[in-house]
């Protein structure tokens, strides 16, 4: 397969054409420079075309208008086939990759418990294993039902372009109609302070979930995979030269056969119980790079997707409950399983460079698609709420995992893709404003708090905010949780018995007082004029970050010697890890709560009330956020758990990086280049929006709202 746009390899780099940033859509489309003539500029006219400029934040494809019609015709006219590759054949030669891999695999295989197996995974990836891959699946409906599933599609901030895939995949008419699908009530604005909202009604629950909630997540999941397949030039050629498929059929008893025919897995206790500490090997696949792709996944993915992991006394070891989770429902739903294969391609190929996991990556995302169509189809006629339920959840977790995948890479291509997922879960909050009921799926109380950390992240350091637009979007889905939700959070060992939240990285109380730092933030993205009376809403943001700062876990001074350890505090189950030669101890849980309380403060102060970095109480602050990643100056390699550790407080020092002194720079740059080093993505983008932020002060030149960098790039510092 063609690497296309991404040349590893490439011994010289070609020089890119000029063209404008704020140039109209054809001079970007065309990479030519633009001279930003109103209406028209000079080269449309010139060449006698139609001349608009895009949006704040909105992204044009830059490839031939051939390629997009071609593209959008040959994907449009396809029907949709299910086809499977026979467990003999394989994508991956896997002898290629045993040797390179055996020392580590029995390595790690020796670490793993004793956990029994899903009762439902032997035949796992009789089907995820057997998809053709001539691109993107879910195909086949006709105009007039593309418009009507996109009406249910209002974009969440402006200027976003949703609409042009050039790689365009449609559902199949078969699985999506008119009947069945009515548009849905959009929960997106533009402006913030806009107060249509859903109305609150305490009738709905789970089970009120309906098949316009499984196509819209479905079309979410659809575009993700569409831009990945687009990034990476996939057209399936090598899969088809790697493997015999067959066509699903009825007779065949193949696993998606099984899934659907098997109501047992769906059942709607079964949420009630989710299996802790599971093996990589939970789930059986029968050739040999799967298995590899899942080890992949367990040992790296996971720990990036939850580091702070917490420690379970009962079987004496750290544990990874989103990855228990994910697995947990991939052993049920292969279309998930697909997606986590992908990952592990995805991590293996950045490791070793190897073509073949590129292209696996790229076949099994396609897989995905494939696999999630027979169940949109099934649902259609299933009468039990269940299995409905129990899709949307899947489906859900599958987004939220490319989601974060996307942010995690260098495109930093994550936004549009979480429409789908914000409507499902401002629907589900919107049924009781006061509180939750008990007897919600655990499954989506997860997929909550996992939205909730990220779009925390993306409301405090993107330039365009989070996905959640308004103040009543925000008050109503960023939450604390009612008594059932953090006993659930409790349960899966989210959040800790002292109330320190492992997805978020502080005191949960703090989610409250950081939504509020965030509808600030959004008014100042808004561009609104500053209101004398806003000063008191600042003082209260400072006075609750101060309460805030006297929130003690171990001990509030973050690094201690090891010998002041209070007695009876155990290092396992406290996130500490000892450093200096065991000599001093970094109390994870106080760093990561002072470390936002600390960047919230300087943020007020220098967004709200204009004070200078330079000024003596900015750098006192400054001085003590940059405190508590010191033990860099001296480490010479990092420890496991303290090295995914350090990806949880990003925002926090480059808030510290954009506002220091000149000596403390090393350090800022220590810490950026480890967290690219682990597989941030956004951690390159931040130390290049520093670095020209301290060149700028150098050169006593005017800052700016925002970096070239910040244009460019929509970062989230996950």
């Amino acid at each position: 397969m063609s690497t296309g746009v991404i040349k590893f390899m490439s011994p010289k780099r070609k020089k890119k054409r000029e063209y404008s940033k704020n140039g109209c859509r054809e001079c970007k489309r065309r990479k030519i420079k633009c001279d930003e003539g109103k209406p028209e500029c000079w080269q449309c006219k010139r060449l006698k075309k139609v001349c608009s400029y895009p949006e704040t934040g909105e992204r044009v494809l830059r490839v031939s208008k051939r390629r997009i019609d071609g593209s959008e015709e040959r994907y449009s006219s396809a029907e949709f086939q299910g086809e499977s590759m026979s467990p003999e054949t394989s994508t991956v030669d896997p002898k290629s990759r045993l040797d390179l891999h055996a020392g580590n695999q029995n390595r790690r295989n020796s670490h793993f418990s004793n956990v029994s197996h899903s009762p439902n995974s032997d035949s796992r990836m009789s089907g995820v294993a057997s998809s053709s891959s001539k691109g993107p699946i879910l195909q086949g409906v006709n105009a007039q039902e593309k418009e009507n599933i996109n009406r249910n599609y209002v974009p969440s901030s402006k200027g976003i372009d949703y609409g042009m895939h050039p790689t365009s995949v449609n559902l199949n008419k078969d699985v999506l109609t008119n009947k069945d699908f009515s548009p849905i009530e959009s929960t997106s604005t533009d402006t913030i302070g806009n107060d249509n909202m859903f109305p609150f009604d305490s009738s709905i629950n789970d089970s009120d979930f309906n098949q316009n909630d499984l196509a819209v997540l479905a079309m979410d999941l659809n575009h993700i995979v569409n831009d990945i397949m687009f990034e990476f030039n996939y057209d399936g050629k090598s899969d088809k030269e790697n493997s015999r498929p067959h066509v699903f059929n009825d007779t065949n008893n193949d696993m998606m056969t099984d899934n659907l025919n098997n109501k047992n897995i769906y059942d709607v206790n079964e949420d009630e119980y989710l299996p802790k500490n599971i093996p990589y090997d939970y789930i059986k696949v029968k050739e040999s790079h799967e298995k590899l792709y899942l080890e992949e996944f367990y040992n790296d993915l996971a720990n990036v997707l939850l580091p702070f992991r917490p420690y379970d006394p009962n079987a004496g070891e750290y544990i990874n409950p989103v990855r228990d989770i994910l697995l947990y429902c991939a052993s049920k739903e292969s279309f998930l399983l697909a997606a986590i294969l992908a990952q592990g391609a995805r991590i293996s190929f950045k490791k070793y460079r190897l073509q073949e996991d590129e292209n696996a990556y790229c076949y099994y995302l396609s897989t995905c698609l494939k696999l999630l169509e027979p169940a949109l189809k099934y649902n259609k006629e299933e009468k039990h709420k269940s299995v409905l339920t129990f899709n949307i959840e899947a489906v859900l977790l599958t987004v939220l995992l490319l989601t974060t995948e996307n942010a995690l890479n260098t495109k930093q291509d994550w936004r549009k893709h979480l429409r789908g997922a914000k409507d499902i879960l401002l629907k589900y909050a919107a049924k009781n404003p006061k509180g939750y009921k008990s007897g919600n799926s655990k499954i989506l109380i997860f997929c909550k708090y996992w939205y909730i950390s990220f779009e925390i992240l993306a409301g405090l350091s993107s330039r365009l905010g989070g996905t959640l637009r308004t103040d009543k979007e925000l008050d109503l889905l960023i939450t604390t949780g009612d008594d059932y939700e953090i006993s659930v959070l409790r349960e899966l060992r989210l959040i800790s018995s002292n109330n320190f939240n492992l997805l978020c990285g502080f005191h949960n109380s703090c989610i409250f007082t950081i939504r509020d730092l965030i509808k600030v933030l959004n008014k100042f993205r808004q561009k609104k004029e500053f209101l004398p009376t806003d000063s008191f809403e600042y003082l209260r943001l400072l006075s609750e970050f101060y309460r805030q700062s006297q929130i003690e876990f171990v001990d509030k001074e973050c690094i201690i010697l090891a010998s002041k350890l209070k007695h009876g505090v155990r290092l396992e189950e406290n996130l500490l890890d000892p450093i200096d030669n065991n000599k001093q101890l970094i109390s994870w849980m106080d760093s990561s709560h002072q470390a936002y309380v600390l960047a919230s403060i300087i943020t007020i102060l220098t967004k709200c009330f204009k004070m200078t970095y330079d000024s003596l109480q900015i750098q006192i602050f400054i001085e003590k956020l940059i405190s508590l990643i010191s033990f860099l100056e001296s480490i010479q390699k990092e420890q496991d758990i303290m090295k995914y550790s350090i990806m949880m407080i990003q925002w926090p020092i480059l808030v510290a990086g954009m506002n220091c002194d000149e000596k403390y720079r090393l350090v800022i740059m220590k810490f950026f280049r480890l967290s690219a080093q682990i597989g941030s993505g956004s951690a390159g983008f931040s130390l290049r929006q520093i670095n020209q932020i301290w060149k700028r002060r150098l050169n006593n030149e005017i800052e700016e709202e925002a970096s070239d960098y910040e244009k460019d790039v929509d970062i989230i510092t996950y």
